[in-house]
């Protein structure tokens, strides 16, 4: 599993970084946010690139399992 750590990161690297790992195909990534509204961006973005979605919050972050 590609895991990909955005927190503290500003906009719109998560998303950039995203884009490219959909790109790249990953049948399985994880990726890390800080802030609950760019979890809401990238789970949109990871949803429109054909992945299902699962969220788990953490203390400071959000993991948002990607899977194809």
């Amino acid at each position: 599993m590609k895991t990909i750590d955005t927190c503290g990161l500003s906009c719109p690297q998560p998303l950039m970084l995203t884009k490219q790992a959909i790109a790249a195909n990953y049948s399985e990534m994880e990726i890390l946010v800080d802030s609950q509204s760019r979890c809401q961006s990238v789970e949109e973005l990871l949803k429109e690139g054909g992945y299902d979605v699962k969220i788990k919050q953490n203390s400071e972050s959000f993991s948002l399992i990607a899977t194809k």
